[in-house]
């Protein structure tokens, strides 16, 4: 619930509920002191209900811009080394803004990265753009001028891969009581100026609270592969498969049942 890019005032209470529970182990345990953390932990649904989700304003991002004056600071002299930091990071900011293309700004530079990519004719192409009318991504899918595949892409720095062990929140429009729905990506596609990902569905069995995992089945070979856009995804994080005792699991990054509220209704804040 601290790791979810999206809460709600539910979640909030769920989260204070738990964490008063977890804090209970004090009755358990009364030789053991409680830490200043344990304490610290009171106090976020409180931080979350006044600034939003935690990964919204955590310290992570601050503390990598002050790791660029920890290393300018030994190049420094001693005199006033505080401005001497501070002219140093306006004169790299006025240097990263002077350009004609915003675009070309570092913070907008690296937000698609490719991989080895190929244009696909012939054959491979035809098949494609049937897929691709089949699916009825493109309103007119016979204007498609080029399209590409790459070994690779990184989007606003999650790398995803051609391979069986990246595994996406996909964007199916189908939800049975309100499970997602993953699929295993195999290829990406550049068509024009839309990333399409192509998986094999997994089918979600069930939600294990305990373990924080969705429980899937995978179709292997017998699965047929489908489209989506990047940008129509549930979610842009990677998971993986584990498995144990025959079964096959989805560990999660963050709860993802706000995510899922809003993406049925049309609302998920994380689409652009």
């Amino acid at each position: 619930m601290c790791f979810s890019p999206v809460t709600s005032r539910e979640t909030i209470d769920e989260l204070q509920n738990s964490i008063e529970t977890h804090l209970l182990f004090k009755e358990l345990f009364p030789q053991v002191n409680i830490t200043p953390k344990m304490h610290y932990m009171l106090h976020i649904p409180t931080q979350m209900a006044a600034l939003g989700p935690l990964i919204r304003h955590c310290c992570m991002r601050f503390e990598a811009k002050h790791r660029y004056c920890k290393e300018l600071a030994p190049q420094q002299n001693f005199k006033n080394i505080c401005f001497s930091l501070a002219e140093k990071c306006q004169l790299d900011a006025c240097a990263d803004f002077h350009t004609e293309n915003p675009c070309e700004h570092p913070l907008f530079s690296t937000d698609k990265e490719l991989g080895p990519t190929r244009p696909v004719i012939n054959q491979s192409r035809a098949a494609i753009l049937r897929k691709i009318e089949d699916a009825k991504l493109f309103a007119k899918p016979e204007m498609i001028n080029n399209v590409f595949t790459a070994k690779w892409i990184k989007l606003y720095g999650t790398k995803y891969a051609t391979n069986n062990s990246c595994v996406i929140a996909v964007d199916d429009a189908t939800f049975v009581d309100k499970v997602p729905t993953f699929g295993k990506l195999q290829q990406i596609w550049l068509v024009d100026k839309e990333i399409l990902f192509e998986f094999t569905p997994l089918t979600t069995v069930k939600f294990d609270p305990n373990l924080m995992t969705y429980e899937v089945y995978d179709l292997g070979d017998d699965a047929l592969s489908e489209l989506c856009f990047y940008n129509r995804m549930l979610d842009f994080s990677v998971y993986s498969l584990q498995r144990h005792s025959e079964s096959v699991y989805i560990p999660l990054k963050y709860d993802l049942t706000e995510i899922i509220r809003e993406h049925v209704v049309g609302e998920n804040p994380l689409h652009f």
